[in-house]
């Protein structure tokens, strides 16, 4: 029994028989060990032996720890855990922001959650720590929240919805899919889905009339799939990140930070390799990118190679 239970006395002294109270000490030690102490308005404190008392309201859960701001320093955050929902990255953004870094400016803190293992997986911020590895930073300031990596996923779908560079459409419905498609999260109502991810509910209802009403060889759970609508659009279970350039060719992010291409025809032989933190090989294509930034972005791919 905990403190602050609500309780009523089936028990003990007549007197105080149906009367309630709050239990104010869980444990009692001395001559009360082993008893529980409530406490009856305007009459007083008393002793008692738990099954003497009946529960009738449990204490409402403790409040989950406040969030700490800190400087974290960028390898040690973990973005390979699905946490990324924007179908694309915008280069052009990440060297502005990387840019005015490097002139001092000050940006929102991105946000992780540290699981129990101490690992600290990225919410909110992708651009911004792309932008810091650019920029040579080892660290960026960030919101540091309790919880494990599907708390990270969950908060994530929400990610930009006011803020930082606005979500696309694509963007939407990648969020949406995120929770439909998971076995837990698409039990939740199309009005709650539409408030964790910043969307209207019609939104909501709409996509998931589409994933309901599509034809069964379409349907797939596994990530890398797509789910094929009644219109042209294919609708990703598992949205692609990836570096959009002045050229006609995207390099894709992965999760593990792997930098590849769209497609094995954008491949180039100017690709470069590397193993990631985690093990996982990554490929960046830097052969069309534009003249203006293609030093810079041949730097970055080498940053965040040594960083992640």
């Amino acid at each position: 029994m905990q403190e602050k239970t609500k309780v009523k006395i089936i028990g003990g002294a007549i007197a105080r028989k149906g009367k309630k109270g709050i239990v104010t000490t869980a444990q009692g030690t001395g001559n009360n060990l082993g008893k529980v102490e409530i406490y009856i308005d305007r009459i007083g404190h008393f002793w008692y032996d738990a099954k003497d008392l009946e529960v009738i309201e449990e204490p409402p859960p403790p409040e989950p720890p406040k969030p700490k701001l800190i400087n974290i320093k960028i390898k040690q955050i973990r973005i390979d855990g699905g946490t990324q929902i924007r179908e694309k990255i915008n280069q052009r953004t990440v060297e502005e922001y990387a840019e005015d870094m490097k002139q001092g400016a000050s940006f929102p803190p991105i946000i992780v959650f540290r699981d129990e293992d101490g690992e600290n997986w990225l919410s909110d911020g992708f651009l911004r720590v792309l932008a810091a590895a650019m920029a040579n930073k080892n660290e960026i300031l960030a919101e540091v929240h309790q919880g494990s990596l599907r708390d990270a996923i969950l908060y994530s779908c929400g990610a930009n919805a006011t803020h930082g560079l606005r979500r696309s459409n694509k963007d939407k419905r990648n969020s949406v899919l995120r929770l439909l498609t998971d076995s837990e999260w698409t039990k939740f109502s199309n009005n709650q889905i539409a408030k964790t991810c910043g969307v209207s509910h019609t939104f909501v209802n709409k996509i998931r009339a589409s994933l309901e009403t599509v034809s069964s060889e379409n349907v797939s759970t596994q990530p890398e799939m797509s789910l094929e609508t009644n219109s042209s659009e294919n609708v990703s279970t598992q949205p692609e990140m990836s570096l959009e350039t002045n050229s006609s060719e995207n390099v894709s992010t992965r999760p593990g930070m792997s930098l590849e291409t769209v497609s094995s025809e954008n491949v180039s032989s100017k690709s470069r390799t590397y193993v990631t933190k985690h093990g996982t090989i990554a490929t960046m294509d830097t052969s069309n990118i534009g003249k203006s930034s293609g030093a810079e972005l041949e730097n970055t791919s080498s940053r965040i190679a040594s960083i992640f």
